[in-house]
């Protein structure tokens, strides 16, 4: 893990060699401090820029990401997922794709986003949706994230972070959003 390399130029360490005038930091502020380099990163250059400082701060042969692309690479499909698909898997995936306008390229991943956990796994044979919410949450975050911090570049952090949680959330505009013919869909 990186750490930062600091000399003392004032208070106790003054007068004393340099190997003494060494200051150590909290692992929480060597948190904030990568997030922030992180974040800069984001905000200079991108999440290809971002993603090179991450693996630059971790330094382990574990994580060698030099683009976001990079991530997707990294990632196994599940056998559920490429699974031959059903008839109604289709004619699902068929009514979402003319309400999104998008074609799934795995309707068995579309079946996962509509099967609530109390519907048996084994009738369907797909896991329930909370994998790809945790996924669409996070990327509702980065969203909000990035319209605060676009839109209100002189509010501190506290103001961000209290404007982030209070954004999409069950009763707010998103929620809205929702078409009924999706709750139709749940089983």
């Amino acid at each position: 893990m990186w750490y930062p390399n600091l000399v003392l130029l004032e208070g106790k360490g003054v007068g004393k060699a340099p190997a003494e005038r060494r200051h150590k930091l909290g692992d929480k502020s060597i948190a904030d401090v990568c997030e922030a380099l992180i974040g800069a990163a984001v905000h200079d250059k991108g999440f290809d820029m971002a993603c090179k400082v991450v693996t630059s701060l971790l330094d382990t042969d574990q994580h060698r990401i030099q683009e976001w692309e990079d991530y997707y690479k990294l990632y196994n499909i599940p056998d559920y997922q490429s699974a031959p698909v059903t008839a109604s898997q289709i004619e699902l995936a068929d009514q979402i794709e003319k309400e999104v306008g998008y074609k799934f390229k795995y309707p068995r991943l579309l079946r996962s986003a509509f099967t609530h956990p109390s519907y048996p796994s084994s009738w369907d044979n797909v896991p329930c949706y909370q994998r790809s919410e945790f996924l669409g949450d996070a990327l509702i975050d980065q969203v909000c994230v990035d319209h605060l911090w676009k839109k209100y570049p002189g509010k501190d952090p506290q103001w961000l972070t209290e404007h982030k949680v209070s954004l999409p959330r069950p009763n707010s505009p998103l929620a809205s959003l929702r078409k009924p013919e999706f709750a139709e869909q749940l089983c």
